[in-house]
């Protein structure tokens, strides 16, 4: 029978060892062997690297980048807006290995790729949601669907750019995407924006 306490361990050392010298330079040889437990004995639980990363995929990632996404919608102030970007933040220090090397895993497992861009179609819709939303309260102007489409976008790609480019605003990271956002802010919003900016 087997144990889930060492699938766990394969999985965790697995994202260790990922973040801290990159999926492509770790094989299932040396994940064994920092456990201490036969190439066997982790080809019982997992059958290649691809299938731990897309456990890690779906048992680590997933429930964190959908609380995240759904968060979006909840946020109702600017204030809101930096502490949910800050959690944004951690969740992609967890997982740097993955946005930092997601085009080769994806070349590798076509599938994850899959999986990964299902996600992120809905995480863009939740980012429109909050713009939507912030729109109907006041917090923001008018826009048109092809301008919250892009702002959902540059948000996204501007956080997924500090990953690898780690030494760039490392503390203060979170204000590139607060001024991203601040010239679609109506003015009341904009003035608390700029008390959080600071600069």
């Amino acid at each position: 029978m087997k144990s889930n306490k060492t699938r766990e361990r394969i999985i965790e050392t697995s994202l260790k060892l990922f973040n801290e010298k990159k999926a492509s330079n770790v094989s299932t040889v040396q994940i064994s062997a920092e456990m201490q437990i036969s190439p066997g004995n982790l080809y019982y639980y997992f059958a290649n690297k691809e299938e731990i990363i897309r456990c890690i995929w779906k048992e680590r990632m997933l429930d964190e980048i959908k609380s995240l996404a759904d968060n979006f919608e909840c946020v109702k102030s600017p204030n809101e807006f930096c502490e949910h970007i800050k959690k944004c933040f951690e969740h992609y220090d967890r997982f740097v290995f993955f946005y930092c090397e997601a085009s080769t895993l994806f070349l590798n497992d076509p599938v994850l790729k899959e999986y990964y861009d299902e996600r992120l179609d809905m995480t863009l819709e939740q980012i429109k949601a909050f713009q939507d939303n912030w729109i109907r309260d006041g917090l923001m102007v008018e826009m048109t669907e092809a301008k919250k489409q892009a702002v959902a976008e540059n948000v996204f790609l501007i956080m997924k750019s500090f990953l690898i480019n780690p030494s760039v605003r490392k503390n203060r990271r979170y204000e590139n995407v607060l001024v991203l956002i601040e010239p679609y802010l109506t003015e009341a919003a904009g003035n608390e924006m700029a008390e959080i900016l600071d600069i």
